[in-house]
């Protein structure tokens, strides 16, 4: 039993050489690994590197530096002033039993490694990084290194502000269960696959000396290591900075000896990222987990728009069998749409503006399943809940606000639990996930997290925020929800339908740009599809024929099921011709083959695009798939400043690099 434990660490250094590795272009230089002795003991520490003496760089504690025994957070470290190796820690707290130290402060039974990281210079790396946890019954605690440090290089004429870095093999920020006895450490949905590292202000890039960069990431074998470079004008470069199988070794640093040279390139590169938006562009984004659907969009004056985000376990239909989940079965469809999302956020956002579900079904906003945490709300954390606490939403439209009940979802009841699902059920929520979204948009409107409001056909709800003067004529206009359709009759525009929820309650857009037209419609059927079918002869007809596209591109309703294409869809004088279709699939049985065969083999198709085709489709169907334009990842349309042209690009979604597998276009606006 203690009460007030003062805890002194004593750095001592130890001696370092090089260790070589078979990689030419890496070399390795180790930490110090200094042994603490405390009350509480330690063992080493830390924020800042000396300056390198021979191959070992000196560890000092730094001013701010805390550390967290048993999950109880210290005073602030008192340094020696003779020697910044040495610092003392003071916890006012009873502690009893075992001590568990994590450098830096974390929870109880976790270790944080940091996921915004902050460039010190060109031979240290930032404060609080170094992760580290020791463990032990007495006064005398070893502190053992979780991190390990990539150091490389980079030359160019740009001043570079911010650098991203991604991986697929495994998380490597936020908050980890830990073992204190083994050190094993096991991610947490509060764990990320990325990491940001700023370089404030921004640092001007010599052509000739290297900037060098200190990251630090979790100990361990990694695939790839990529990073985005951002530079202050909004221009990036994406690489690979690491040999296949980098081996991260904790208390190393891993210098990668080949210094990258920035550059950027607007051009279109099979092979290579695609390049970020720019201010005029419109980018509508087809993310691709498997497991549900994700649209995100980039206005032309940088406004974004979320709509869906499905995350749900493996199908449970005869017949209708889940293709493989993108990039991998151990990430997280949130995550994969997290980090997709921050991938291409026009630069310096942190937030989406809009998020507008189409409908409350577990491929569009999440499934219960699939959660493994809850919000300190209470919320389970899947799909559109999960993103929010990873990138807010400033506003949220849907078709229910502020009246919200419980829908019955038969997918949701439906599903049973997958024992090969990379999530483990350990949560007790009973209720639909319609339930706790609207428990989740109503907590957040009472607490100032965000605005809602509901969804009304008939409306211009999603506005540009940010130079709306520059683009008059650019609009997205609300063609349905809850059954209702946008219509004329005897003459007179007014709502037409009944009302419906479910699919046929899908709330519907219409996004103009100048001489561009797009419509998405969620899993609209019924009666309320044909009725969009009627909105666009009567409000698109710009002298088209039988034979012409009166609109330019359109995201299947239903993911292109068997009821997704109705009559009045089917019918030439109705015009539902779009030049381009995207389509979300993510099951054997979609996109429907008869439904499918109406696109493919009509005279005004010019491309059909699906996320997914999966292998038993393709071996029942390989004439009709050979007419498909392109699928097998995530699709990106993005109209040109003006609106006058437009480009389709499939992008290969097996990492988180947004590489262009293919390019088609420019396809003229009608």
């Amino acid at each position: 039993m203690r009460g007030r434990s003062k805890i002194s660490i004593i750095v001592l250094a130890i001696t370092a050489t090089i260790a070589c590795v078979s990689a030419p272009e890496v070399v390795d230089s180790n930490l110090c690994l200094p042994t603490t002795t405390i009350n509480i003991s330690l063992s080493e520490s830390r924020t800042q590197l000396g300056e390198i003496d021979g191959d070992t760089y000196p560890l000092y504690w730094s001013i701010g530096d805390r550390i967290s025994i048993n999950g109880i957070e210290s005073e602030e470290a008192k340094i020696d002033s003779n020697n910044p190796a040495i610092a003392s820690f003071t916890v006012k707290s009873t502690i009893e039993g075992e001590y568990q130290i994590a450098y830096p402060c974390a929870p109880k039974g976790k270790v944080l490694f940091a996921e915004n990281q902050i460039h010190k210079s060109n031979t240290t790396f930032g404060q609080g990084v170094s992760t580290m946890y020791g463990v032990s019954s007495s006064n005398s605690i070893q502190l053992n290194h979780l991190t390990g440090i990539i150091k490389f290089g980079v030359v160019g004429s740009a001043t570079l502000k911010k650098v991203v870095l991604t991986t697929t093999d495994r998380a490597i920020a936020g908050v980890f269960d830990i073992d204190f006895e083994t050190g094993k450490i096991t991610p947490t949905l509060q764990s990320k696959y990325s990491i940001t590292y700023s370089l404030g202000d921004g640092i001007k890039l010599s052509t000739q000396k290297p900037t060098y960069l200190h990251i630090a990431i979790p100990a361990g074998e990694y695939s790839s290591l990529n990073v985005m470079l951002h530079d202050s004008e909004g221009g990036t470069m994406s690489a690979n900075i690491s040999a296949p199988n980098s081996n991260i070794t904790a208390g190393i640093i891993r210098e990668f000896k080949k210094t990258l040279t920035y550059a950027t390139s607007d051009k279109v590169v099979v092979g290579k990222t695609l390049p970020a938006w720019r201010e005029g562009e419109l980018d509508i984004h087809f993310i691709n987990s498997g497991r549900g659907e994700c649209c995100f969009y980039i206005l032309p004056d940088g406004t974004t728009l979320l709509i869906d985000a499905g995350e749900c376990v493996t199908s449970y239909k005869v017949g209708a069998e889940s293709v493989a989940q993108r990039p991998s079965e151990s990430i997280r469809p949130y995550t994969t749409y997290v980090n997709y999302i921050r991938h291409f956020l026009p630069y310096g956002r942190e937030y989406i503006d809009y998020c507008a579900p189409s409908h409350f079904h577990i491929d569009h906003i999440g499934q219960v399943k699939c959660a493994t945490e809850v919000s300190p709300e209470g919320l389970p954390l899947t799909g559109l809940l999960a993103i929010y606490y990873d990138i807010p939403f400033h506003h949220i439209l849907d078709h229910a606000y502020p009246d919200y009940e419980s829908e019955d979802d038969s997918e949701e009841e439906a599903v049973t639990e997958n024992e090969n699902t990379s999530t483990t059920r350990t949560l007790s929520l009973s209720e639909p996930i319609s339930y706790y979204w609207g428990q989740f948009v109503n907590w957040g409107v009472a607490n100032n997290r965000f605005t809602a409001t509901r969804f009304t056909p008939g409306e211009y709800q999603i506005k540009m925020l940010y130079a709306p003067e520059k683009y008059p004529y650019f609009e997205i206009f609300n063609i349905c929800a809850n059954g209702f359709v946008w219509g004329t009759e005897n003459g007179v525009s007014k709502l037409r339908g009944s009302e419906q929820n479910g699919n046929a309650g899908s709330c519907g857009i219409h996004l103009k740009y100048n001489d561009f037209d797009y419509i998405a419609c969620g899993d609209l059927v019924s009666r309320a599809q044909n009725l969009v079918a009627f909105y666009v002869r009567d409000f698109l007809n710009r002298g088209a024929n039988q034979y012409h596209n009166f609109f330019d591109a359109f995201k299947a309703h239903h993911h292109l099921a068997g009821n997704s294409w109705g009559t009045q869809m089917t019918l030439a004088d109705n015009h539902f011709t779009p030049k381009v279709v995207m389509c979300h699939s993510f099951n054997a049985d979609k996109p429907n083959p008869d439904k499918l065969s109406i696109i493919v083999n009509s005279e005004w198709s010019e491309g059909f695009f699906a996320t997914n085709i999966h292998p038993n489709y393709i071996a029942t169907n390989p004439d009709l798939v050979a007419k498909i334009t392109d699928y097998g990842g995530h699709i990106v349309l993005r109209v040109t400043p003006g609106g006058e042209e437009f480009y389709v690009y499939m992008l290969d979604d097996s990492d988180f690099e947004c590489r262009v597998k293919s390019i088609h276009g420019p396809y003229e606006s009608h």
